[in-house]
């Protein structure tokens, strides 16, 4: 049996390691906060809230977990060790060494975006066995996560880490390079700053922005991400805009990986989103008209 111990008690700890035993494998929580227990049943409750797992689901979770630092050492080898915690580099680093130490076996994720994998594997001297694996936030209903392999960390374990998340129902996206803040938290910080650029300025008020990236741009990248919005439409328009500085190298660089898609398959995505879109504006159109119904 697949046996992860979790190190965090945070809300977003307990749904990762819940839905490890969910999906049957044994888990450690190395922690006796007992509001610590009372996250682990939030998030139990909340994946059965949204559909993810029944009254049996749950049960046989509860049956696959154990509590307490005590049994980490008398706990058979232990297949991964998740690294869930918050705090300085140095406290983390002190919890997280002991229990590597116990299970040399081990693989270790940290779902962190800092310090960076290598930095967390080179202070609890485990920097051959260690992954990042950033999740979504909650992490329960975020299929895809980030997944990082730490400087000293071979290709292969990387793999059994993907092997395991992807039994899980999760869809792993393997990161080619170390960089700070992975990939996901880099966009949305990007995206954050020109928020925080539009709205000092009074170019837009808040609900406004807020209805141009949900209802526009998150719409439509929810359907075709940027590379396949790039092969779909034309970039001239946002070229203009950025003139001849760096957002124009930028968008260039956007542009030849787009155009890299072949011509029939950027059809289909476009078609694709198009579907899409009108879908969601169909069911807007009709919530919109049920609200107007209920209001007269």
């Amino acid at each position: 049996m697949t046996r992860v111990a979790v190190l965090g008690t945070s809300r977003a700890a307990a749904q990762v390691g819940s839905e490890y035993a969910l999906g049957g494998c044994s888990v450690l929580w190395c922690s006796d906060d007992e509001g610590a227990a009372q996250r682990v049943e939030e998030a139990l409750r909340f994946a059965a809230a949204h559909g993810l797992a029944d009254p049996p689901d749950l049960e046989r979770a509860r049956s696959l977990m154990m509590r307490g630092n005590a049994t980490i050492s008398s706990v058979e080898r232990l297949t991964l060790i998740v690294d869930a915690q918050s705090g300085p580099l140095e406290h983390r680093a002190a919890t997280l060494a002991p229990v590597a130490a116990r299970h040399p076996e081990a693989l270790v994720a940290t779902t962190a975006l800092v310090p960076s994998p290598t930095e967390l594997a080179e202070a609890a001297e485990v920097g051959e066995r260690m992954v990042a694996t950033r999740y979504g936030d909650p992490p329960l209903l975020c299929p895809v996560v980030e997944l990082l392999a730490a400087r000293d960390t071979p290709r292969r374990l990387l793999d059994r880490v993907s092997q395991l998340l992807r039994a899980l129902g999760k869809r792993p996206v393997a990161l080619r390079r170390e960089v700070p803040g992975l990939v996901s938290a880099r966009l949305e910080l990007a995206l954050l700053r020109e928020a925080s650029w539009l709205l000092e300025r009074g170019v837009v008020e808040a609900e406004e922005l807020d209805e141009l990236v949900r209802d526009s741009l998150a719409r439509r990248w929810a359907l075709a991400g940027p590379v396949e919005s790039g092969a779909i439409d034309s970039r001239e328009e946002l070229a203009q805009i950025a003139g001849a500085g760096a957002d124009s190298r930028a968008l260039q660089s956007l542009a030849a990986l787009a155009q890299e898609i072949e011509p029939e398959h950027a059809g289909a995505l476009r078609e694709r989103r198009d579907d899409g879109l009108a879908a969601a504006l169909r069911a807007g159109r009709a919530a919109a008209e049920r609200s107007t119904g209920e209001d007269g």
